[in-house]
């Protein structure tokens, strides 16, 4: 079909022949589900199973589950998930289900799903996630951060030199996302950001807490602190002006939206941001970063720490891999 400009790839009449011959099926008469995703923030729903958190981030989860209408049973297996909600297609009432070897006699309220939680090898009748959960909504990695009509916003705290770094990596980001993703990103110094006028918008800082005066304002129960000359990650410690970190933690003040961050712990650090092309189609980060300049000389060599927080946002029960001090 040829290359976008001018050919027929976008609306090839085969392809739109393909699709007017099929259809998906009314999600009410769907009494079997076979659904795998690669994380809950890009894939979490299958007609009226959704998969909200996984045990290992960002390994495949998967689940077959079947219904029996008349019997009102629900009965499968599971892969690599901590939670899930059901909403069947049934009335209000009592229902059994049965995963992995775990049966749950629960009741249906017809009016909101039946969540379901994994603790150890067995499942029980749970709650919808509180906003310190990870869950479809808000999991990570980085690059969930650049969703909710994301606003970018740049330190005007360190010296002039510091501010005019930020300023351009925030804009050559901006540019960048333009270019790429055909998006406009509103961009603010910290000193002029109103929380209240971007309520339940993510938001991307440029700058530590030294520098960037929205750090404690937004991430103020963040386990992560970044400072000129040192990164602070739980009780992990790393010093030195030439350290990168980018990172993605709950908005604050938001149920829903996200912190991304782009620091640095001095001047090389900042300008390594500029090397990490995490707009570019098959590059992830994960929760977490944080890379040494000499990751411009040594590749993957260079990398200090990465992985993913926990379910519960916190770093004791992330998944870390961690070089050894230098």
């Amino acid at each position: 079909a040829g290359h976008w400009w001018g050919n027929e790839c976008v609306d090839w009449p085969p392809m739109m022949q393909f699709f007017d011959e099929r259809s998906l099926a009314d999600p009410t008469a769907v009494d079997r589900i076979e659904f795998a995703t690669a994380t809950p923030s890009v894939s979490a729903q299958c007609d009226w199973l959704t998969i909200d958190a996984q045990r290992d981030a960002m390994r495949t989860s998967s689940v077959s589950v079947a219904l029996d209408v008349g019997k009102r049973t629900i009965s499968g297996t599971t892969v690599n998930i901590t939670r899930l909600s059901l909403e069947p297609p049934l009335d209000a009432g009592p229902i059994s289900v049965t995963l992995d070897d775990t049966t749950i006699d629960t009741n249906l309220s017809g009016s909101s799903p039946l969540w379901l939680v994994r603790e150890g090898d067995s499942w029980k009748a749970g709650a919808a996630p509180g906003e310190n959960l990870k869950s479809a909504d808000r999991c990570g990695p980085f690059k969930d951060a650049f969703r909710r009509q994301m606003v970018f916003v740049y330190g005007t705290a360190g010296d002039d030199a510091m501010d005019a770094l930020l300023m351009e990596k925030a804009r050559y980001d901006a540019e960048t996302f333009w270019y790429r993703g055909n998006g406009a990103v509103t961009i603010l110094s910290d000193s002029t950001f109103d929380a209240a006028a971007f309520a339940d918008r993510s938001v991307v800082l440029y700058g530590n807490a030294e520098s960037n005066t929205a750090w404690p304002l937004l991430l103020k129960q963040c386990p992560v602190l970044v400072k000129n000359g040192s990164i602070k990650i739980g009780d992990r410690e790393m010093a030195g002006t030439d350290l990168a970190c980018v990172f993605v933690y709950p908005r604050a003040d938001s149920q829903t939206a996200s912190v991304g961050v782009v620091a640095g712990t001095g001047p090389a650090g900042v300008r390594l941001t500029t090397r990490m092309p995490y707009f570019v189609s098959g590059v992830g980060y994960p929760d977490l970063t944080v890379m040494s300049a000499d990751t411009l000389l040594k590749g993957v060599g260079g990398v200090r720490l990465a992985g993913f927080f926990g379910n519960d946002w916190s770093v004791e029960r992330g998944q870390w891999a961690e070089a050894p001090a230098p």
